[in-house]
């Protein structure tokens, strides 16, 4: 069925033989909750006129790669860490307008899904397990008020997956797999494979990675994904 998914995708955008064998060799690694929100956002990237800026490409992008990856109760404790960094939320009218063309071209990637057989389980398709406007707001303060590199932002997200790994460790928190540091890193270097990222962060993503991956206990069950 996950085949047939992303054939019955591929056509619909006009994707190339390459991104389709690539997108079938990394699925079966991803976890099943940032399915949805990457075919939605390869899909704003290949239709022509649902276009995003470049700093909402990223926002997206990284907003459902961060929600993805971490329970309710992580995401909330990663948005107060990056509050004391962008004190005030950034509203506009085009981070509305690119939210509301994110979360409405879900819908599409979801009746697809339906008609493929629901190779994405049902309960991973809400959007509770992808998106967080809150947080995409902070990030699009962080890039556009503050007029920060996307680099800048990849190394602020870290260190506060880096804080909230921490929390847990402090109060003996039981944890499921790898630490979410970890758990983003690993999504990240999936979408290198798809050519979201320039070489700066191509770079900087694998060397954070590999770090992280050296002192990882591999030994631990990690859900869908794997090394």
């Amino acid at each position: 069925m996950r085949a047939y998914f992303v054939i019955m995708f591929s056509q619909s955008c006009d994707m190339n033989s390459y991104m389709i064998g690539t997108l079938l060799q990394i699925l079966p690694g991803l976890p099943y909750e940032v399915h949805v929100p990457i075919f939605t956002f390869l899909y704003l990237g290949h239709e022509p006129g649902a276009y995003l800026t470049r700093r909402e490409r990223d926002c997206v992008l990284f907003t459902f790669t961060i929600v993805s990856v971490l329970s309710s109760d992580q995401v909330k404790t990663f948005s107060k860490n990056f509050k004391s960094i962008t004190a005030k939320k950034a509203v506009t009218v085009e981070l509305i307008r690119a939210a509301n063309l994110f979360m409405k071209t879900t819908q599409l990637i979801i009746n697809l899904n339906a008609v493929c057989g629901f190779p994405i389980p049902l309960k991973f398709v809400d959007g509770h397990n992808y998106w967080q406007g809150t947080i995409l707001q902070q990030l699009y303060q962080f890039l556009y008020i503050k007029q920060k590199h996307i680099l800048e932002l990849f190394k602020e997200v870290c260190h506060c997956l880096k804080l909230e790994d921490r929390e847990e460790e402090k109060y003996a928190r039981p944890r499921e797999g790898f630490c979410s540091l970890y758990k983003f890193l690993f999504v990240m270097n999936c979408w290198i494979e798809l050519g979201l990222f320039d070489e700066c962060m191509i770079r900087e993503i694998r060397s954070q990675f590999k770090k992280v991956s050296d002192c990882a206990d591999v030994s631990d069950s990690m859900g869908t994904l794997k090394i």
